[in-house]
């Protein structure tokens, strides 16, 4: 037996759920543009690509989210990130070192 869902009822669920995921994309695509500046034909770059872009858009959304309003924008955040891994300033997490001790857990 067939059941049959209205159209407006089947966008409100995709949009009630994947919203998230559209506003993602969209952040990767039209503002980070990393596959349109490392362009290239190989599938398996390309995927990695994505994936770091992904990881990007997702770090940029966090930082966002954490700082509120005294917060980067997201070119900002992208620049600082990309000189913060050539400068290779990201070496440490700014934590208080360990204690040393003989007690392993």
């Amino acid at each position: 037996m067939a059941v049959w869902v209205l159209q407006p009822e089947v966008a409100g669920i995709y949009y009630r759920c994947c919203a998230q995921i559209d506003r993602d994309n969209r952040c990767r695509q039209d503002d980070l543009r990393l596959e349109h500046k490392l362009g290239t034909h190989d599938w398996s770059k390309r995927m990695n690509i994505s994936f770091l872009g992904v990881c990007i858009v997702d770090a940029s959304l966090l930082h966002s989210e954490s700082r509120g309003r005294v917060s980067l924008k997201q070119a900002a955040f992208y620049e600082d990130t990309a000189f913060g891994l050539i400068d290779k300033t990201f070496d440490s997490t700014g934590a208080r070192p360990r204690a040393a001790s003989g007690v392993c857990f």
